[in-house]
């Protein structure tokens, strides 16, 4: 901050002391703990009014530039600019010369008629990202004092979670590129985490259709719930993460959760600790993406598969529990199998315990629980299905949300920058562009 500013400050500061003071009842002196709402809401028609001043001067400036390049004005419509402070006018002269005509507002400020400062445009990410368009709205109105309406809200997220998603694809491009460092340069750490889970978030399709003989046109909308994947990494010495949430199938997710790995400290040394559940695929998926990798199956899966095992054998409560622990204990100490052998003589008495023995022989490499424990590797995946309920489910699964298809991945892209601590970078990225442009 320069000096100017810093002496502004200081008398500013000193005059608007003084005015607070003199509205202060001197029978209760206990209410200057109120006075901050009434020097932000004067501080506020400051800054309006200063940007008005400044936008205004800046326009004589470019439209007398004009006139000396031999243009006129013609008209002079006043606009509407929205800075952080409130909506300002200001004139936008449209200035001709032999028959050609120009907008110098436009051309040298970037500005025309609805402009939002970036300023504006992050506050209303701030709050979007994070809640309803309509909540959005009501908070963006409580915190800086002027109302703008939920459709804008919706308009300009969505336009800054375009962008959003092109930030993490080159962001995540630049990361990959760093594997291919040789080892003396970057070596990498010797293990890492990583963990992947789905929920489901509802979307909606919208079109029309011909109706009757009339053929007149009816709008459709047809719901449907889809699989948002989650994916983290992260060393198993730190709390740090790096996350992915996306809608795609899983080598789209794997990709995008190999990158993140690699921002972790991936390299191709790094043993890759990898928890899941059974979802079919996912294990292979990750096994392609990490070749050095140690599958785990989530722990609390295989206990869901046992005890629908036990009840479909109908043990009672007891029964089922003791059925549950006693097979888990022998599976955690690595005599899985022998309870395979177990299960598959006992097959033919339910189709659910052939199922049962199918499922951990394809896992009989990964629920060492007893080893994995002393290693201390997780044995169960309640991170990364925690990282479901503040990335994608906060704010796409609130009640009576339903989203385009197309739309998810970009409002995740934004979820997930949040997460990851890149929230600050992106705007000062944007900010940059925009400068540049």
């Amino acid at each position: 901050m320069t000096e100017q500013y810093t002496e502004f400050i200081a008398e500013a500061s000193h005059r608007l002391a003084e005015l607070l003071f003199a509205e202060l009842p001197k029978e209760h002196l206990e209410q200057v703990q109120c006075a901050d709402r009434e020097a932000a809401q004067v501080l506020r028609l400051v800054g309006q009014e200063a940007m008005r001043m400044l936008f205004a001067g800046l326009v004589a400036e470019v439209t007398e530039e004009a006139k000396r390049a031999g243009y006129k004005v013609e008209r002079r419509p006043t606009i509407r600019v929205e800075v952080l402070f409130g909506p300002i006018e200001i004139q936008s002269p449209y200035v001709v010369r032999q028959g050609s005509g120009l907008r110098p507002v436009k051309e040298k400020l970037k500005v025309t008629h609805a402009t939002r400062t970036p300023a504006v445009e992050r506050a209303l990410s701030d709050f979007g990202a994070e809640e309803s368009f309509a909540h959005a709205a009501t908070r963006f109105h409580e915190h800086y004092g002027w109302e703008i309406g939920s459709s804008t809200v919706l308009r300009v997220v969505e336009g800054v979670a375009e962008e959003a998603e092109q930030y993490l694809t080159q962001r995540f491009a630049a990361v990959r590129r760093a594997y291919e460092l040789p080892e003396g340069v970057r070596r990498g750490v010797a293990e890492l985490l990583v963990e992947l889970d789905g929920c489901e978030i509802r979307t909606v399709v919208c079109g029309k259709e011909l109706v009757g003989e009339t053929n007149e046109i009816k709008r459709t909308r047809e719901t449907a719930w889809k699989e948002v994947r989650v994916g983290l990494s992260g060393r198993l010495d730190s709390q740090a993460r790096t996350f992915v949430a996306k809608l795609g199938s899983y080598p789209h997710v794997c990709h995008e959760l190999f990158s993140a790995a690699i921002s972790e400290g991936l390299s191709p040394r790094t043993k890759v600790i990898g928890v899941a559940d059974g979802g079919h695929g996912l294990r292979e998926e990750l096994q392609t993406q990490f070749p050095k990798l140690q599958f785990i199956l989530d722990k609390s899966h295989l206990v869901s598969h046992l005890y629908e095992t036990a009840e479909a054998l109908n043990l009672n409560e007891r029964e089922r529990r003791s059925w549950v622990e006693e097979k888990m204990e022998r599976i955690s100490s690595g005599k899985v199998l022998a309870v395979i052998t177990e299960l598959k003589r006992e097959e033919k008495s339910c189709h659910r315990v052939r199922r049962l023995a199918d499922y951990l022989a394809r896992f009989q490499d990964a629920v060492f629980y007893d080893e994995y424990a002393a290693r201390g590797y997780p044995i169960g995946s309640g991170e990364v299905e925690s990282a479901h309920r503040y990335i994608p489910q906060k704010r796409l699964k609130i009640a009576g949300a339903s989203w385009l298809s197309e739309t998810v991945n970009k409002m995740l892209a934004m979820r997930v920058i949040r997460a990851n601590g890149w929230w600050a970078d992106f705007w000062r990225q944007r900010q940059s562009e925009f400068l540049a442009a």
